[in-house]
């Protein structure tokens, strides 16, 4: 159903839109919770990117998917990888929420 709704959105949206983002990072965790990280890496890169292009380089859902991408990486083992997606999450995440927020927290803990 998540890839018939993702068609359908993208032929809604021809143009670029947040909500295929939305799409992508929902079925990135889903197919990380499946155990199926490649997958789950893939549609991450893919919903950062949109995210990137739509909200911009400085939003909370950027840096909360980018998040998402340390977390499948450091499952499967590519922790400096995951380290580098984390602290560009950081980074973010400060731009968009401040310093002293609890999501610039959590990515500081999963870098620690």
């Amino acid at each position: 159903k998540c890839e018939e709704c993702l068609a359908m959105v993208r032929r809604l949206h021809p143009e670029k839109h947040a909500i295929e983002g939305r799409i992508l990072h929902q079925m990135g965790q889903l197919a990380s919770d499946q155990g199926l990280y490649q997958e789950a890496l893939q549609l991450h890169i893919q919903a950062a990117a949109n995210y990137k292009d739509t909200k911009g380089p400085n939003s909370a859902d950027y840096g909360q998917v980018l998040s998402m991408i340390g977390t499948v990486l450091g499952t499967m083992g590519l922790y400096s990888e995951a380290v580098e997606r984390y602290e560009e999450a950081v980074e973010v995440k400060r731009k968009a929420f401040g310093d002293c927020h609890i999501e610039v927290a959590n990515t500081l803990r999963n870098i620690a």
